[in-house]
């Protein structure tokens, strides 16, 4: 039995969306998100491996509780 039971994190910025993707032949996919979604992806990444405290990877089945708070549109 695994003894860590969770990781909570917040990543300060504004959420990237993710875009759609198109094939562009020989099996590669293009994302639409451009440098924002890069940088988005990143800072999560960066906030999720920092609050791991060096801890390994999780492996099996997990849950996932995401909150995005954002300012109210004017």
């Amino acid at each position: 039995m695994n003894p860590f039971t969770g990781v909570a994190f917040t990543v300060r910025g504004t959420p990237a969306p993710q875009g759609s993707k198109r094939h562009v032949g020989h099996g590669v996919m293009v994302e639409s998100g451009g440098d924002k979604l890069r940088t988005w992806r990143e800072d999560v990444k960066h906030a999720a491996v920092d609050a791991m405290n060096g801890a390994l990877p999780f492996d099996g089945p997990l849950e996932l509780l995401v909150t995005f708070v954002l300012p109210r549109p004017m």
